[in-house]
């Protein structure tokens, strides 16, 4: 079993802003795991938010050795063996995991979705998102996304109200709403009774992580349904949460 690495930067289109900031590009690593042939293929696209960046996780790759790992392992050794060497990076136990998965199904020749059993069919629909900007250029990014039918909209900046005016000039598709802990409870309240009635399917992560006891009083208050993000980082996180939001956001990077 052969592995390597690489580094890739992703320049946008546009520049992607949330509550907590903006960026122009993105720095990923590539993992590949070669087996007979065959390469399996996985990205690590890490945030800040989980203190995680590429040049950590380059810098931990340069310390890991794969000898280990035997061609004959099954799929099952090999995540055994290689998920703990990811030393807690969420982001890199993800590239790992995409790989090695990707080179089993390469190897037997069979798509991710058949070794789980999954129906392609019944996939959950998934968003398009954008981020947060001026009138003009919101205009402009939603209409490009035309073919996408659902959006995900970023807000908890000072001008949400217009943003959402914005997008609802060129379109009236559902669309999801995601604060990025942008809100205090007061807020929370008002944007949420607003955006009830401009076809929001659901509002997420409205309020700091760690202000639960405040997002549990929103939930109580909110005629919209409430998906937690920064505050669920793995199933453990279930529990403690579950009077707070009514859904969760899977994101295998975290």
């Amino acid at each position: 079993m052969n592995f390597h690495y690489s580094t890739y930067r992703l320049e946008l289109k546009h520049r992607f802003t949330i509550a907590r900031g903006s960026e122009d590009m993105v720095d990923v690593v590539l993992v590949y795991f070669t087996k007979d042939g065959f390469t399996g293929v996985g990205e690590a696209a890490p945030s800040d938010r989980y203190d995680e960046d590429a040049l950590i996780i380059v810098k931990h790759l340069n310390s890991l050795s794969f000898d280990e790992l035997s061609v004959n392992d099954s799929l099952d050794d090999w995540l055994d063996a290689t998920l703990p060497k990811a030393n807690g990076m969420r982001s890199l136990e993800a590239a790992f995991d995409l790989a090695l998965h990707d080179l089993y199904g390469k190897l037997n020749n069979t798509p991710a979705t058949d070794h789980f059993g999954a129906d392609p069919s019944k996939a959950c629909m998934t968003s398009f998102t954008i981020g947060i900007d001026e009138r003009e250029k919101i205009r402009e990014k939603v209409m490009e996304a035309e073919e996408y039918p659902l959006l995900k909209v970023k807000l908890g900046s000072d001008n949400d109200k217009e943003i959402i005016n914005a997008l609802r000039d060129v379109t009236d598709k559902l669309i999801r709403v995601d604060a990025n802990e942008g809100w205090d409870l007061e807020e929370g309240k008002k944007m949420c009774d607003w955006l009830a009635e401009r076809n929001v399917e659901f509002v997420e992560q409205p309020l700091p992580a760690d202000n639960l006891d405040d997002t549990v009083k929103l939930r109580e208050y909110s005629p919209l349904e409430l998906v937690a993000d920064e505050n669920c980082i793995d199933s453990g996180d279930i529990p403690p949460i579950s009077d707070a939001f009514d859904g969760i956001n899977i994101k295998l990077m975290k």
